[in-house]
């Protein structure tokens, strides 16, 4: 059987492929298979993001730990300013009377 295109010329008919019919049981084990290969890379994401989240924690940690040591290390110099400032405030009353 032939058909003619447009541009008149002769081209074979293609034949119709032969359709894979499937049992609905197996259509469904290949719904099955996908959800299940699906729920594999969303569990691999949870784990990644698990262990990212777990470093970023190590990173707050430190970093907490290092703010808190500075932290009491520069309220340590200002009550030492703090203290000398009060020496030379009694020194100039003292010296005022």
């Amino acid at each position: 059987m032939q058909a003619k295109k447009k541009t008149g010329k002769k081209v074979k008919a293609r034949k119709a492929s032969p359709k894979l019919v499937l049992k609905k049981e197996d259509q469904f084990g290949v719904i099955l298979e996908d959800i299940n290969s699906k729920f594999d890379y969303l569990a691999e994401g949870y784990d990644i993001l698990n262990s990212k989240f777990d470093a970023l924690d190590a990173k707050v940690d430190k970093n907490h730990g290092e703010f808190k040591e500075f932290r009491d290390e520069a309220n340590s110099k200002f009550n030492t300013i703090l203290q000398q400032l009060f020496n030379i405030d009694d020194e100039l009353q003292f010296i005022k009377s």
